[in-house]
């Protein structure tokens, strides 16, 4: 059986996306070893060659690609990051030239990914394919059902709620002050501190994201002042400290800050969505939500997120409070210009209706050539480790038992209308061998 590693890094965002390629995966006669990024990584050596799927090109994962290689891996790539992205220049930023070296398949998003991509790799032709993202799989109408009681229990505590997502994780970082988050940028490649233009790009975005914030806080005080009513709920991206919302919220009656459990249902259950550039604003578009984008003043960091190209944009808090009053107050549909933002989208997301991203993800994992396999289960080798040691932070971005993946596998079949049962087993901590028949050895105890 060939085999199929794939790494997860933010469990909120990216497991069930991911089970559902290990799924299809299981379905298509592959072993899928699914879970915590870093036990796999740890591990490389020890796991029989197979596929490797990371989750981005930056040049933290050079190293794991290189590694990977030399352990008799091939190496696949989809770049989480890159799902919010529709500027040439971010995109490239996310994809270290030692990297795409070294990667032999490139699953891109969009026909835009792929041309951006193009300038990176001798041989695109054979090396990148337009597969679109698993994440946007789940918020098509077979997958609604994913969501349904978490969405109803939401809207049974919180009745009608306006949903403010804010994505400032430079300006109001949990690594810290914008310092440490430079530093941050400085170890994973992001920010060149020896490049000039990196350096200017880097004081951009601070002052982008700054600006944004004092914008957010006048919408919240404008639409107080209206005399409007509506609940609004903040829930601030999981890279930003909640310390500073929660300020906010305490001098601000009828305002709620919350992060907790998956964004999809909080998005699906408010009347209207309002951010600054956040991937939710994409999430919603393709879920057929209302969302707005708040993009205040005149600046290129508007036009490279996906969600400011295909939702409404206003640029400041009293158009938003006007926004409100003619979508939430009056039923307006006609500000959010659906059919003219419909076409586009094609050009930034592919694979919204059709077959699934998964589905066209594995298929084009495929046509790789595979690691020769020994005719017998899948199993780790000598020496393989069920645990490492993480950060707080690591733990707290995945954990998962063997309950959690047996209970999204379900969910995700009651929804598709297909899968048969397949068995979940624990290889390590917070990693699943997925497979059609249960292995008969035990692994390593994690």
């Amino acid at each position: 059986m060939p085999a199929l590693y794939i790494l997860v890094e933010e469990g909120q965002r990216e497991f069930l996306a991911k089970l559902l390629v290990a799924r299809i995966a299981v379905e298509r006669g592959y072993d899928a070893i699914v879970g915590q990024q870093w036990l796999i990584n740890y591990n490389l050596a020890k796991l029989p060659p197979g596929i490797v799927l990371a989750k981005g090109m930056n040049k933290a994962q050079a190293s794991l690609f290189g590694r990977a290689r030399a352990c008799g891996h091939l190496v696949a790539a989809n770049e989480e990051e890159a799902f919010a992205l529709c500027d040439r220049r971010e995109i490239l930023r996310l994809c270290d030239p030692t990297s795409a070296a070294s990667c032999n398949l490139v699953l891109a998003q969009s026909e835009l990914h792929r041309d951006v991509l193009s300038e990176r790799f001798d041989d695109p032709a054979s090396r990148i394919a337009v597969v679109g993202n698993p994440r946007a799989d789940l918020l098509r109408p077979e997958f609604n059902g994913l969501y349904e009681a978490e969405r109803r229990a939401i809207a049974a505590e919180h009745g009608r709620f306006i949903l403010l997502n804010t994505n400032f994780g430079s300006v109001n970082s949990h690594f810290g002050d914008c310092l440490e988050y430079f530093g941050v940028c400085v170890q994973t490649g992001v920010v060149d501190p020896t490049d000039p233009t990196d350096m200017a790009t880097f004081a951009e975005w601070c002052d982008w994201e700054t600006r944004n914030f004092a914008e957010v806080v006048r919408f919240l005080d404008d639409l107080k002042a209206s005399g409007r009513r509506h609940k609004v709920i903040v829930r601030p991206h999981p890279s930003e400290k909640l310390d500073v919302w929660n300020e906010v919220a305490a001098r601000r009656p009828g305002l709620a800050v919350i992060r907790s459990g998956n964004h999809v249902p909080w998005m699906l259950a408010s009347d209207l969505l309002i951010h600054t550039g956040c991937t939710t604003g994409m999430e919603a578009f393709i879920a057929g939500r209302p969302a707005v984008s708040l993009c205040p003043g005149t600046t290129r960091w508007h036009d490279i997120y996906v969600s400011n190209r295909i939702n409404p944009r206003v640029a400041s808090g009293a158009e938003a409070v006007e926004f409100v009053r003619r979508v939430v107050d009056a039923g307006d549909v006609d500000p959010l210009r659906r059919n003219e933002l419909d076409a586009r989208a094609e050009r930034f997301i592919a694979a919204t209706d059709g077959p699934l991203a998964a589905e066209r993800m594995v298929d084009a994992l495929d046509r790789l050539r595979m690691p020769q396999m020994p005719d017998r289960p899948w199993m780790p080798l000598p020496g393989f480790v069920g645990a490492v040691t993480r950060t707080d932070m690591q733990v707290s971005k995945f954990t998962a038992t063997v309950a959690d993946v047996t209970n999204d596998l379900a969910r995700l079949a009651a929804c598709a209308g297909r899968f048969a049962d397949i068995a979940v087993v624990p290889v390590g901590e917070s990693l699943f061998h997925l497979s059609r028949q249960a292995p008969t050895a035990k692994y390593a105890a994690p």
